[in-house]
């Protein structure tokens, strides 16, 4: 009889915690994208299956009181093209974002690592993004030594060791400031901040995101963009506008670069297309001939409501001293990643791919 009655007492105590916690909530979120590419960067060709930044996530809450909610959120690349099947590497690469932390009225602020402001700005606004035909090829990169690591300051990449600040919706007003910790003692602090206005019809934003002591001389490097979308019944324009200075430049230049793009929703797909041109470096003694443009056109298909497939062609036309090569997908193992731009040459390619987008909610 005791043992029964003991039984009930443990069994009640665990229940517990489950019932003062009944509002919570738990989701597993993902996306799988993967294409197959052939791709010329004017010295070398060939053709692969790539994957185009498929991801696996996680994110929850629960509730303190009425006011106040304990958040997390995490989620790593999934590697479809070179997987651990093949012996070249793991299905799961590196985080993405994550981070755990409170929200409320103010917002929500968490601890942990997360997608720069510059990143979370326009991130959604590429109508190409997540493909051979993503702007990151361009937008956010300094150069060649930068699109494959993200070293000497790429801004289209996360930062870690940060304080995260998400904004409330103020009638349509939102913002992203971040604080990125230097960690160690030759490290270097992080610094940004974005804000953005949308309704149904546009949206109008900016951001500035800074890297400190960046070099021996103490040389910093900052990235400004701002922004803009607007609907017209089916057609969608949107064009951004950057300066990176100090990024893999000489004497710590400048260089501007803008994006315009193009959605023409046809009810069972859309058509897309979006050009991208970048200046040279603004400084007497850098090479002349630094600069790229970069234009892609694809066909989007309707395959459900969270899938589609898609045809793109893309190619990136380099000046003479121009470096720049197609970088849609984190993974090293990605085609897209290893066939790098070749000084002063011009690179092309031709993707046919399938995306496939989830979200379950489990609590």
């Amino acid at each position: 009889m005791n043992k029964k009655l003991l039984a009930v007492a443990v069994a009640s105590a665990m229940a517990a915690p489950i019932a003062a916690h009944a509002d919570s909530s738990f989701t597993i979120y993902g996306g799988v994208g993967i294409a197959v590419e052939a791709i010329d960067n004017g010295v070398n060709d060939a053709l692969a299956v790539n994957n185009n930044h498929s991801a696996l996530g996680f994110e929850g809450s629960t509730d303190v009181n009425s006011n106040l909610a304990a958040v997390f959120h995490y989620d790593a690349f999934v590697d479809l093209d070179a997987g651990g099947g093949n012996g070249n590497g793991s299905l799961f690469g590196g985080g993405r974002d994550g981070w755990a932390g409170l929200r409320g009225n103010f917002g929500t602020v968490a601890l942990g690592f997360q997608g720069r402001p510059w990143k979370t700005l326009s991130h959604n606004l590429d109508v190409f993004q997540g493909t051979i035909a993503d702007y990151s090829s361009v937008l956010g990169r300094g150069g060649a030594d930068d699109q494959v690591t993200g070293v000497n300051g790429g801004f289209d990449t996360g930062l870690g060791n940060s304080i995260i600040w998400f904004g409330p919706n103020l009638n349509g007003f939102t913002w992203h400031a971040q604080y990125g910790a230097e960690d160690t003692a030759t490290g270097s602090d992080n610094y940004g901040i974005q804000g953005n206005y949308s309704n149904d019809q546009f949206l109008i934003g900016a951001s500035f995101d800074e890297i400190e002591n960046t070099n021996a001389i103490g040389d910093d490097n900052t990235a400004f963009k701002i922004v803009g979308s607007i609907n017209f019944s089916n057609v969608t324009i949107t064009g951004a506008f950057e300066q990176l200075n100090g990024i893999n430049f000489t004497d710590n230049a400048d260089r501007d670069a803008f994006y315009l793009a193009a959605t023409v929703n046809l009810g069972h797909g859309s058509i897309r297309a979006a050009y991208t041109a970048a200046d040279d470096q603004d400084n007497a003694t850098a090479a002349a001939g630094g600069g790229a443009d970069q234009f892609s056109i694809g066909y989007f298909g309707d395959l459900s409501d969270n899938a589609e497939w898609y045809v793109i062609y893309s190619a990136i036309n380099n000046d003479s001293n121009g470096t720049y090569g197609f970088r849609s997908d984190p993974s090293t193992s990605s085609l897209s990643n290893t066939l790098t731009g070749v000084t002063g040459e011009d690179s092309d390619a031709i993707s046919l791919g399938i995306r496939y987008n989830f979200a379950a909610d489990l609590i």
